[in-house]
Formats: structure tokens, C-alpha cells, sequence
């Protein structure tokens, strides 16, 4: 695998159909995954900061990973004018016939859905597994929203430090810092806001209940920018869908503490992890506490008898189940058992 400096060495180009020229990488190896470019990106400053390289690079152990610029941001032409999401989605498109790709899992966060969703609706017979993160749902028509509109129209510097504030509540500084330049250096202040504007007009809700592709949805509770209920509901609007209740309150997916989204990521899409022999990952964001809850509940042990193996409360046994219940959106024993049976988390030995 290319590592850090060295993958921003090695973007490529390709142009599209219109003429447009965009600026991506690939890295890793394993069935791909399709990184859709949130509301703004810089492929080069992605390498510099490094949460955004952490996060890549631990995809990069499970899968392919194909990150592109946006088109009128980053190392990709920036001559935009036409900021529909129909132009994205078909930048996408084009993407992966130029990469060859003939099914791929796709990653969506944030405004990212915006452009993840239409596209699998067009092409479900290529995406094998469809991955949405803190789902956008106009959330900058609140007054906080508005107040940084309008900073961004009257200084980009100062407007991003406010975004920087508001999607990475309690982040050091240093992370500020870093999440700020990369706004600003992304596109300009008319690029941006113009980018913006576009997902505030945007509502796919009538397309959610079309979508037939296996799709997990997650949101972390506390996220500022997109309410835990919001995915949820979402979330129930997509037939089948998994939905992934994460702890935290950052919204941009690569800070705070992402090892639970990684896994979550590949726990549904059944990647091929070079962990050790006989270990299991943390499915869907659970705790190692909650791991070993659901294990035991789908060995048959009752509440009491769970709190007696694990020296714990029942009040504590029952508060966990009902968080792997939310976590994992199942309902009831019978679900957390043929959950546990599909990805091999029964106890080796019988649980008496």
C-alpha cells in the first residue's frame, strides 16, 4: 500500500465525457470502495492532516479505496458552474467505468449522500453495499446554519473556522487549524458557498424507499449537525436498511473516534480483515461489553444469568441489550441470535 505523502505523489486525472479533467488516488487492496468527495476536498491536503490520512489508510487494510476530488474543488478543475448533485453523480458514473469498477461498495458522508443515493437507485446492480454516514438533511436552515452562510459570503476565513467549530465541537486546536486550511484551500468562497446552496435545495426523500441495494446507515448521537432521530428515521425509510448508532459528537467522520465506523464498515460489508486468526471485530460500533452481552444472549442465557456471568447488575445487562438492540437495529432475542450466527459470535463453548 502507498502511504501518506507518497499517494499524493501519485494522483491521476481522467476527463470526463464533458471535458471536465478530476484529480483521484487509489490505495490499498480488496473489493473497492468508492469514497464520495463530501461538500468540499483537496486530495493533496487530505495526505497532510492526519486523521483524514489515518482514516483512509485503515480502509485501505480491507479494501481498494478510491478517493476523488470534487468537481470545482481540490486538484480537480475548478471552472464549475453548473452545482447540481446531477452533475456529481454523473462524475461518479463516469468514474467507475473509467476504473473499470463492475461492483463496488460506496461510502456517502454527510453531502456525500446527496450524491450516493441517486446514483445506487440508477445503478444497483454495481453497488454491493451502499454506506451513509451522517446523512445531510438541510440542516444549515437553522440559524446557526444561517449565521455561517453568511460569515462564509463575508470572509472564507473566518467562515470556516466557524464550520471548523461546529462540526468538530471540542477538537484541539491543532485539529481547528488543520480542518480550516483545508476548507479554505478546498475551493473558493463563491465555489463553496455556491456548493452549499445546492444541498440546502436538496431533499431525496422520496427516493429512499426505492433504494435496493444492502445499505447501513450511521450517525453518531450526538452529531450537532445531523440529529441521531433524523438518521433514524432515514434510516427506516430504506428498505432493509442496518442502522448504526455510534457514540460522539463529531460530524466530519474521520475525527473523533472513527475505529467504530471503520468497523462497522467492515463488519457489514463482510471485508476480508487481516485481523489475527479467531479474533472478531466490534460489530456495528458495539463496546467489547456489549460484544460479550450479545454472545451470551444468543447462547440462550437469560438477563439474570448474563449479570451472573459478567458480575453486573441486571439493571446494567438490560441498559446493554437495549444498545445493541438500537446499535444493531434488531428487535428482540430471536434477531440478536441469527445476527450472532451470521457473523460467527456465538461462545466457542457452550454458555451454562
Amino acid at each position: 500500500m502507498e502511504g501518506g505523502r507518497d499517494m499524493a505523489a501519485h494522483t491521476r486525472f481522467f476527463t470526463t465525457s464533458g471535458g471536465v479533467r478530476i484529480a483521484y488516488a487509489t490505495l490499498g487492496q480488496g473489493p473497492p470502495l468508492v469514497v464520495i468527495p463530501p461538500w468540499l476536498s483537496h486530495l493533496e491536503l487530505v495526505w497532510d492532516i492526519p486523521a483524514l490520512r489515518a482514516f483512509n489508510e485503515a480502509l485501505a487494510r480491507d479494501f481498494t479505496v478510491v478517493l476523488y476530488d470534487r468537481y470545482g474543488c481540490g486538484l480537480s478543475d475548478r471552472d464549475r458552474t453548473d452545482f447540481s448533485h446531477a452533475v456529481d453523480v454523473r462524475v461518479l458514473a463516469e468514474l467507475a467505468d473509467h476504473l473499470r469498477l463492475r461492483r463496488f461498495a460506496l461510502l456517502g458522508v454527510s453531502t456525500g449522500a446527496l450524491v450516493a443515493v441517486p446514483y445506487a437507485l440508477a445503478q444497483p446492480r454495481r453497488v454491493s453495499h451502499l454506506l451513509l454516514f451522517g446523512i445531510w438533511r438541510k440542516s444549515w436552515t437553522t440559524e446557526v446554519g444561517l449565521a455561517v452562510r453568511a460569515l462564509i459570503r463575508a470572509h472564507w476565513g473566518l467562515g470556516s473556522k466557524a464550520l471548523a467549530d461546529w462540526f468538530l465541537p471540542g477538537a484541539a486546536g491543532e485539529a481547528l487549524v488543520w480542518f480550516a486550511r483545508l476548507q479554505r484551500e478546498a475551493a473558493s468562497a463563491e465555489t463553496a458557498l455556491a456548493l452549499l446552496e445546492s444541498a440546502m435545495r436538496e431533499d431525496q426523500l422520496e427516493l429512499f424507499p426505492r433504494l435496493r441495494v444492502p445499505t447501513l446507515v450511521m450517525n453518531r448521537r450526538d452529531d450537532p449537525v445531523v440529529a441521531l432521530e433524523t438518521a433514524r428515521d432515514l434510516a427506516a425509510r430504506i428498505p432493509g436498511a442496518r442502522f448504526a448508532a455510534l457514540e460522539g459528537d463529531v460530524h466530519i467522520v474521520q475525527f473523533g473516534d472513527p475505529d467504530p465506523v471503520i468497523a462497522a464498515i467492515r463488519t457489514f460489508v463482510d471485508a476480508p480483515s487481516r485481523r489475527a486468526p479467531g479474533a472478531v471485530p466490534a460489530p456495528l460500533g458495539l463496546s467489547p461489553r456489549e460484544v460479550e452481552v450479545l454472545r451470551l444472549l444468543a447462547a440462550g442465557l437469560s438477563n439474570p444469568a448474563i449479570a451472573a456471568r459478567l458480575t453486573l447488575s441486571v439493571h446494567t445487562v438490560e441498559r446493554h441489550v437495549v444498545n445493541i438492540y438500537t446499535k444493531l437495529g434488531i428487535h428482540g432475542r430471536a434477531e440478536a441470535t441469527a445476527y450472532a450466527l451470521r457473523h460467527d459470535l456465538l461462545p466457542a463453548t457452550p454458555a451454562t
